[in-house]
């Protein structure tokens, strides 16, 4: 294979496995675009309008409340930000601890084992590695055992091996859970849903602590590691 045309070019999503440079590279890619998808939010970035509003509305249930108003027509695609950053930080997590986060093929008897497992507990790099590595397939090295698809949303939250790869707080879990139930509502619109956990007069508090301390830290931290100080997050505020 050395010396052929292509043999030292990666598939680009596979070479997120190849080495720790790599991996923490696309490790601070996800939580960025995390961190972009909060902040493009209403919710987030107009934080304070809203709350001004809502204490407004409390003393006169006429007042004008433009901001609300808005979040209000946009409410799905709030939702639909904030499910899609979480989706794209708790992938972030697993590959920081070398989890394959694409789906393995079910379909190629070489690793079929492997993709039942996947089904109920997160696999290793390595696990994948044992079995098979790199093919150079004519144009570039791939791994053929992986998929275009990442793990779904609803794997991650809600099988118990997974939870504890991602070490979540049960609250905090029931949040990100709220909010990935909330997102599928702009496929199925209408569908009440049960949110008791996102309405609590706490709620920004522990997201922005949650950004903060998993995203912005962690994403800051590795930045310097790798000596990419330009791509460091500031904090949010409330």
């Amino acid at each position: 294979m050395n010396g052929l045309a292509g043999s030292d070019v990666f598939q680009y999503s596979h070479l997120v496995y190849k080495d720790d440079l790599n991996r923490n590279g696309v490790v601070i890619s996800l939580n960025r675009e995390a961190y972009f998808a909060f902040q493009d939010t209403i919710l987030l970035s107009q934080y304070h309008e809203l709350k001004m509003e809502s204490q407004r509305r409390q003393e006169d249930i006429f007042a004008l409340c433009p901001t609300i108003r808005k979040r209000s027509q946009y409410i799905n695609i709030e939702n639909l930000k904030m499910g899609i950053g979480f989706e794209l930080h708790l992938k972030a997590r697993l590959l920081k601890s070398n989890y394959i986060i694409h789906n393995i093929n079910s379909h190629d008897i070489t690793f079929k084992g492997l993709s039942k497992e996947q089904k109920r507990r997160p696999i290793l790099k390595d696990e994948y590695f044992n079995i098979d590595g790199y093919r150079f397939n004519g144009q570039r090295n791939v791994l053929v055992g992986l998929m275009e698809q990442s793990i779904n949303f609803d794997l991650l939250l809600n099988k118990e091996e997974y939870n504890r790869c991602l070490n979540l707080t049960d609250d905090m879990r029931s949040i990100i859970d709220g909010y990935r139930k909330l997102r599928n509502r702009i496929h199925l619109p209408g569908d009440v849903i049960d949110m008791k956990n996102l309405n609590r007069d706490n709620l920004m508090e522990i997201l922005v602590e949650f950004i903060n301390k998993e995203i912005v830290q962690t994403t800051n931290s590795l930045a310097s590691e790798c000596g990419l100080e330009k791509v460091r997050l500031k904090e949010l505020i409330i």
